[in-house]
C-alpha cells in the first residue's frame, strides 16, 4: 500500500513539474500583453492630444488670416452698408478659396470648412476636398451632421470629436469668425488618427505570441 501511495505521489509531483513551465510560460505572456496594451494606450492618447493642439492652431491661424483680410476690404470703405458688406465678404471668399485650392488640405483626410447660416441650412463656403463638386453642398441646420461648424456658427471656440458633413467621425478645431457671422473648422478623420496605432498593436501583439510560442517549444 506504501509502495502504491509512494508511486501516486511522485508521478503527481512529476506531473506538476512537467506543468509548471506552461503556466509561467502562460503569466509571462499575459504580462506582456497587458504592458504592451498599456504602451500602446499612452502612445495614442498622447499621439491624439497632440494632434488636437496641431488642429487648433491651424483653425486659429486660418481664423487670423481670414480676419485680416476682411479688415482690410472694411477699411477701404467708409461706412459701410449692408450691401456692400455683402460685396466685401464675396471678396473675401474668393481670396480664401483661392488659398484654400493651393493648399489643398493635410494627410488624407484633413481639410478646413468655412461657412455660414444660410436659413435652416449650413452653406459651406469653400469646396470640400472630399466631394467631386465645383460647388459645396450645403447641411440642414437641425442635423447630427456637421456640428463643429454648427458650434463655429453660434460663437463657440474648442475641440470635439463629432460627425463632420459626410457623416464621418471626425477630431475637429472650431472658432467663429465673427465679423462675417462665419464659422471656421480643421478637421481629420479619426480612423487616420488611429490608424497607425492600431498597426503598431497588430504587430506587437503578433511578435508577443510569437516570442511566447518559440519560448514554450524552448
Amino acid at each position: 500500500m506504501k509502495t502504491l501511495k509512494s508511486a501516486f505521489s511522485e508521478y503527481f509531483s512529476n506531473k506538476r513539474k512537467q506543468q509548471t513551465p506552461y503556466y509561467l510560460i502562460a503569466l509571462l505572456t499575459f504580462n506582456m500583453i497587458v504592458v504592451v496594451t498599456i504602451a500602446i494606450v499612452l502612445l495614442y492618447n498622447l499621439g491624439f492630444e497632440r494632434q488636437k493642439n496641431r488642429l487648433v492652431e491651424l483653425v486659429e491661424t486660418q481664423a487670423v488670416m481670414i480676419n485680416i483680410v476682411a479688415q482690410q476690404e472694411f477699411l477701404l470703405y467708409d461706412g459701410i452698408s449692408v450691401e456692400t458688406k455683402k460685396k466685401l465678404a464675396v471678396n473675401v471668399i474668393q481670396k480664401v478659396a483661392e488659398a484654400h485650392y493651393r493648399y489643398g488640405g493635410f494627410g488624407q483626410t484633413g481639410e478646413f470648412t468655412l461657412g455660414r447660416r444660410d436659413g435652416d441650412k449650413i452653406q459651406f463656403l469653400i469646396k470640400q476636398r472630399h466631394y467631386k463638386m465645383s460647388k459645396p453642398t450645403a447641411i440642414p441646420w437641425k442635423s447630427e451632421l456637421g456640428e463643429p461648424m454648427r458650434r463655429a456658427l453660434k460663437g463657440g471656440k474648442g475641440t470635439i470629436i463629432a460627425f463632420d458633413y459626410r457623416g464621418e467621425t471626425v477630431l475637429a478645431a472650431y472658432e467663429p469668425i465673427k465679423d462675417l457671422g462665419w464659422g471656421i473648422v480643421a478637421k481629420i478623420d479619426i480612423s487616420e488618427i488611429r490608424a497607425p496605432y492600431i498597426k503598431a498593436a497588430e504587430f506587437a501583439f503578433g511578435l508577443t505570441i510569437l516570442l511566447a510560442l518559440i519560448g514554450s517549444l524552448i
